[in-house]
C-alpha cells in the first residue's frame, strides 16, 4: 500500500487509477499469455506426422471401429427377407485368413420382426468374388456361438468345414452378421464368401471366451483373439497368450499365407 502511494504521488495519478491501471495491465498480460498459449497448443496438433503403413492401417481401423460402434447403439428392425438380404450386400466383405492381422467390420444389432428362412443359394456373392475366378461364387452361412433360436435346416460341406445351406430365424431374434472371404488356398477355391451370423452385442461370451471390448465380438481361441481384435502381427500373437510374452526359446508357429505354417523360437514375445 505504502510503495503504490509512493508511486501514485510520482505519476501525478490519484491512488484509484493507479489501482485500474494495475489491473488492466494485469488483464492484458494474462490475455497474452493465453493467446501464445493457445497457439503452441494449435502448433502441436497440427504438426504432420510420418505414419507407418502399421500406424495407417491402425488410424483406419480405428476409425472404422468408431463407426461400427455408433451404428450398434440401437437395433435395427427387419420385417422380411429383402430387407435383410438389402443388409447383406452392403457387408464389406473382408478378406481374411489364418494369418490376417485386421479388425472385420460388423453389423450393427438387427432384430426380425417375424421368423423367416435363409438360404446360402439365395445370396449373392460380393462383386469382390465374383469378379474372380479362384473365388466360389456361392455365399456359405455359419453360425457362431450363442444365437438363441437359430438352426440349420440344411447342412453343406464345403471343403473340409460344414456350413448351412438354409438357416431358420426366429421371431425377435437380435444377432448381427459379417462377411468375409476366407482364403483356402490350396483347395478347389482361393477364397470362400462365408456370412457370419453373430449374438448381439449386448450377448456376454461363453467360459473360456475372449471378448473384444473393440466391437463386443467373442473369441474361441486367442491367436484369433491377438490377430483379429488387438491388430497384432501373426509374428506376435505365436508368442502371445493372455498372460502376456511367451518365455524366450518357446516353440512357436504362424500361418505366413493360406498354404505356408512358418515355425520358430519365441524371442522378446516375436516368432523367429
Amino acid at each position: 500500500m505504502v510503495r503504490i502511494n509512493k508511486i501514485s504521488k510520482l505519476l501525478g495519478f490519484s491512488f484509484p487509477a493507479i489501482v485500474l491501471i494495475i489491473g488492466l495491465g494485469c488483464a492484458f498480460i494474462q490475455e497474452q499469455i493465453g493467446i501464445i498459449s493457445s497457439q503452441k497448443t494449435k502448433a502441436i496438433t497440427t504438426v504432420p506426422m510420418v505414419l507407418t503403413d502399421t500406424a495407417i492401417s491402425s488410424v483406419q481401423t480405428t476409425q472404422s471401429l468408431t463407426n461400427t460402434l455408433t451404428s450398434q447403439l440401437a437395433s435395427t428392425e427387419i420385417h422380411n427377407l429383402s430387407e435383410l438380404n438389402s443388409i447383406i450386400s452392403s457387408l464389406d466383405w473382408t478378406p481374411s485368413g489364418g494369418y490376417t492381422s485386421l479388425q472385420v467390420p460388423i453389423s450393427g444389432d438387427l432384430q426380425v420382426a417375424e421368423a423367416f428362412s435363409l438360404a446360402a443359394g439365395d445370396l449373392q456373392a460380393p462383386p469382390t468374388c465374383t469378379e474372380r475366378t479362384d473365388c466360389r461364387h456361392t455365399v456359405a452361412i455359419e453360425l457362431t456361438t450363442q444365437l438363441q433360436g437359430f438352426s440349420c435346416k440344411q447342412t453343406e460341406q464345403v471343403l473340409w468345414r460344414e456350413f448351412c445351406a438354409e438357416v431358420s430365424i426366429p421371431t425377435g431374434a437380435r444377432f448381427r452378421m459379417r462377411g468375409i472371404l476366407y482364403d483356402t488356398h490350396p483347395g478347389q477355391w482361393n477364397y470362400i464368401p462365408i456370412l457370419q451370423i453373430l449374438p448381439a452385442s449386448d450377448v456376454p461370451c461363453l467360459e473360456g471366451e475372449f471378448r473384444c471390448a473393440v466391437d463386443n465380438t467373442c473369441f474361441v481361441g486367442f491367436d484369433d483373439y491377438c490377430r483379429t481384435c488387438q491388430g497384432l502381427e501373426k509374428e506376435r500373437c505365436a508368442c502371445q497368450s493372455p498372460e502376456g510374452n511367451l518365455p524366450n526359446g518357446s516353440d512357436c508357429q504362424y500361418w505366413q499365407s493360406g498354404d505356408v505354417l512358418m515355425a520358430g523360437k519365441c524371442r522378446a514375445g516375436v516368432c523367429k
